[in-house]
């Protein structure tokens, strides 16, 4: 019985870590990476995709409006 609690456990933490550190915008999107890794088709994009990718996730809306901007 504490084995099927632990096995449950340990999955939430995993789950837990992987959201936190690799946020999906959506369900397809956690699907396909999830089944890329478990099945090891490596799909091969340009370098240019992913720069952009990377720098579009970088880019966030600010938590809180501004009152100032310097220029």
């Amino acid at each position: 019985m504490w084995r099927t609690a632990a096995v449950a456990a340990l999955l939430a933490v995993t789950l837990h870590l992987l959201i936190s550190y690799y946020p999906m915008d959506t369900p397809v999107e956690a699907v396909r990476i999830l089944t890329d890794y478990l099945f090891g088709q490596r799909v091969v994009r340009e370098p240019e995709e992913l720069v952009a990718e990377a720098w579009d996730s970088l880019i966030r809306e600010p938590s809180k409006g501004w009152s100032r901007v310097a220029v």
